[in-house]
């Protein structure tokens, strides 16, 4: 389970603005759970048909549906959970949110990842919790 009383402390610092959001996530971050064989991580970007750059998270959702299993943001939009880009704070968020996701995971595990993001993300991120 992720260090919840870790997590309220850094968002009452924040201000109430975002403590609502804030406690939203929490509660459902400790309890993040997807299907048996079905948890998919992805990171970095690629570059699409057109030259542009572009965040692989759309690979790894499609990967997830084509076989019955979900990202941490597609399991979080399921439980009516978004966290906000615009946030200073979201960045950690996320990454609470990866390590719960992660350390839930049951099975076989699927990570799209781009050769831009390297191991640092499987290695800081997920390895040790899965």
């Amino acid at each position: 389970m992720c260090n919840v009383k870790y997590i309220i402390l850094v968002f009452a610092l924040a201000g109430l603005r975002h403590f609502v959001q804030f406690a939203k996530i929490a509660r459902t971050v400790s309890k993040l759970k997807q299907p048996h064989n079905g948890a998919v991580f992805w990171s970095g970007t690629r570059t699409n048909e057109h030259g542009k750059t572009v965040s692989v998270i759309h690979d790894a959702v499609k990967h997830a549906e084509s076989m019955g299993g979900a990202t941490v943001e597609m399991t979080m939009k399921k439980k009516g959970v978004s966290i906000a880009e615009n946030n200073k704070y979201s960045p950690r968020l996320w990454n609470i949110a990866s390590e719960a996701y992660a350390k839930n995971a049951k099975g076989d595990i699927h990570v799209v990842m781009s050769e831009t993001s390297g191991p640092r993300v499987f290695g800081t991120r997920w390895r040790d919790r899965l």
